[in-house]
């Protein structure tokens, strides 16, 4: 329904993280294999600064793997391959956001600057609140038949999902040597540091779709945790999965129902009459090489095929402005959908050096007073 960066960001992880595996199940050393891996790293974070906690993972698993060695043979092994495989990522990454495609403020340098260290406690506890919410709502059907379901499964579930996380890691902190060298641990690493970032993030707006990507390892902890339960009653294990299964999947059938039924109304988003009439007006009317100010930029280049930044939390005049010059920002676009306060408090401070330039019922395009 969307530009959804989280679904190629998914199919990457996924592949990414599969080249891992196979890398370590064989124990190869930095060959073409790994510098495949290397690759899709580097595209990986381009694709979404969440990525990051993958070389994260990356780095712990390399620690940990250093110290467990060096307790076993006392003789300290520098992992050459993942300090070339990290340095290989990176300049993949500068490729990609520097030299061949300009990225302004966006990414990890971007994404770095909207954390507030003071309010973090604050910030944590509402982002716990606010993903359990999130992880509750995989299981919620957008009709309102059979809520019962949605009600066992939820808490059930994620019950399930904390007790295998923490059986499936803790062995690797007690130091037990026979979870040493199981490969699989880089997605347990990988997940943990990508909950803290969720946890972590000032903004939590996008519903469930930060967790989309690693709800399969989500799932996957959940059945450990079932596998975990010694049960005093004889019933297979399989046919315990198989009716956490089928309660996971009527909701979901009744919402492919609900789709199919609405599939011809036009729901929000870049697809509405309204967003499609900006885009027009924005291709027949301003300049090719024009630099935009808007909430979803990503949305803006790809329709429109002009450069885009957004602006989100920073609200300091001078800043904004020394910004839009060094990237010769000369359009500002805003959506009543969409909120973006720091561009809101751009355009009230400086109605003096911007113009209304064109409007319908959700967009507002405004250009700079040439001087």
């Amino acid at each position: 329904m969307q530009i959804m960066s989280d679904i190629p960001f998914a199919l990457i992880m996924m592949l990414t993280i599969l080249f891992y595996y196979k890398i370590k199940q064989q124990h190869f050393h930095f060959s073409l294999f790994t510098f495949h891996f290397s690759l899709l790293l580097g595209i990986l974070i381009s694709v979404r600064a969440i990525g990051i906690a993958l070389a994260a993972a990356l780095v712990l698993d390399g620690i940990m793997e250093t110290i467990w060695r060096y307790k076993e043979s006392k003789l300290l092994i520098i992992n050459y391959s993942l300090l070339i495989t990290l340095i290989t990522a990176a300049t993949v990454y500068y490729l990609l956001n520097v030299v061949i495609f300009h990225v302004p403020y966006g990414g990890i340098l971007y994404q770095g600057n909207i954390f507030h260290v003071k309010n973090i406690a604050h910030i944590v506890l509402g982002n716990i609140t606010y993903n359990i919410n999130c992880f509750a709502g995989f299981f919620t059907s957008c009709t309102v038949k059979l809520p019962f379901i949605a009600l066992i499964t939820q808490p059930v579930i994620l019950a399930f999902a904390l007790l295998g996380f923490m059986n499936k890691t803790a062995p690797y902190f007690l130091n037990q040597k026979e979870r040493i060298h199981n490969p699989a641990r880089i997605i347990d690493f990988f997940v943990m540091f990508y909950m803290l970032i969720l946890l972590l993030y000032p903004v939590n707006i996008a519903g469930n779709r930060y967790l989309l990507p690693i709800f399969p390892f989500l799932l996957y902890y959940a059945a450990i945790g079932v596998e975990s339960i010694k049960l005093n009653i004889n019933i297979n294990k399989h046919i315990i999965a198989m009716t956490f299964g089928l309660f996971v999947l009527l909701p979901y059938s009744m919402s492919i129902f609900n789709i199919v039924q609405h599939q011809k109304e036009t729901l929000a988003g870049p697809q509405e009459p309204a967003s499609l009439e900006a885009f027009d007006y924005i291709m027949k009317n301003v300049p090719q090489n024009a630099a935009f100010a808007f909430a979803m930029p990503r949305a803006l280049a790809l329709y429109t095929g002009r450069k885009a930044t957004r602006v989100m939390l920073i609200q300091n005049n001078e800043v904004l402005t020394e910004r839009f010059r060094k990237e010769g920002i000369n359009y500002f676009l805003t959506n009543v959908d969409i909120p973006d306060k720091g561009l809101d408090f751009y355009l009230e401070r400086n109605k003096a050096q911007i113009k209304l330039l064109w409007s319908n019922q959700k967009f507002r395009l405004y250009g700079k007073v040439e001087d």
